[in-house]
């Protein structure tokens, strides 16, 4: 009777050396280790044979749950070890496995993969895995289009306005009439890559038309974390609001590590657009969120910053 063990030979290039997972591998985190190594193995060879077939890691992980103790970050800590560790290979380029879906998109006369067109009279969707393969913003290809990207933080607010456009037939026409395209985003907080890569693809296909580029986050540094995700230029995503001036009530009280992070952004960017507002929550001892306006006021509260920075950035720039 043979006493040999089935081994998985992995080469880390981040360490340099080679790891072995022995089909008695146990640990307490993940007891299916090995298992959940050779089925991976599995699922990427039939993945090899449909490359024509885009798929997420959210999907691999749903193919056997309790094999990766439920727990998706397992998944994914397996695949990046099996193909881009050892085989120096990438999941999106070569296998076509993107991220699992998490950003969302709302807006009006947009055509993604040429067979799904965003409205104002429909539903947000999943920002797609993939649209790098087709020109999707062809509606505004000419200079007298102005396109205006909203980023905002919350998913809750998110929802909240895109259903308040939805209902508002008399701000839809207002933007049609006024010839200006809305694209609202949001990436659940910290967005995704694949959210960051959407937003910077959205920006460069804004390059022939005028682009208005408006972030809604917290006022308060995680807030500024969130929105400098997305674009660090200063000049290209303005930090439309919330601002503690805004307020009349409802402020909290900053942490004394929320006020060190807070330095440690000023002095690593000394010139950011986002200062007064830092420095404002340095000397108050306070901080805003946007979540403690009712859906009303912050509904309203988009629309009035998106003609605010209508008329002073866009109208006064065409003068």
């Amino acid at each position: 009777m043979s006493n040999s063990v089935l081994c998985l030979q992995l080469y880390d290039k981040n360490r340099s050396k080679f790891i072995y997972i022995n089909q008695f591998s146990n640990q307490f985190n993940n007891p299916n280790k090995f298992l959940s190594y050779i089925k991976t193995l599995k699922l990427l060879i039939l993945q090899l044979h449909l490359k024509t077939n885009k798929t997420t890691i959210r999907d691999i992980y749903y193919k056997d749950v309790e094999l990766y103790n439920k727990n998706q970050l397992n998944c994914k800590a397996i695949l990046v070890q099996m193909v881009e560790t050892s085989l120096n290979w990438s999941l999106t380029n070569d296998l076509l496995i993107f991220p699992s879906q998490k950003g969302l998109v709302y807006g009006n006369g947009i055509i993604i993969n040429q067979n799904i067109e965003l409205s104002y009279k429909l539903d947000p969707i999943l920002i797609p895995i993939a649209y790098n393969d087709i020109d999707f913003m062809n509606k505004y290809d000419n200079q007298n289009s102005i396109v205006v990207i909203i980023v905002i933080e919350k998913e809750a607010i998110f929802k909240s306005f895109c259903n308040y456009m939805k209902l508002n037939e008399k701000y839809q026409d207002y933007y049609e009439n006024m010839g200006i395209k809305l694209i609202v985003i949001t990436g659940k907080g910290f967005p995704d890559n694949l959210t960051k890569t959407f937003y910077n693809y959205l920006s460069n296909s804004c390059l022939k038309c005028t682009c208005l580029k408006l972030a809604f986050v917290d006022s308060d540094i995680y807030g500024i974390n969130i929105m400098k995700q997305y674009d660090n230029n200063p000049n290209s995503l303005y930090h439309a609001g919330v601002y503690l001036l805004d307020y009349d009530q409802g402020w909290l009280n900053i942490s004394i590590r929320d006020f060190k992070l807070i330095q440690n952004f000023l002095i690593k960017n000394p010139y950011s657009d986002c200062h007064r507002e830092l420095t404002r929550g340095m000397l108050m001892f306070k901080k805003c969120e946007m979540n403690l306006l009712n859906n009303d006021v912050i509904n309203g509260y988009i629309l009035n910053k998106i003609d605010y920075y209508y008329i002073n950035k866009i109208k006064m720039d065409r003068k």
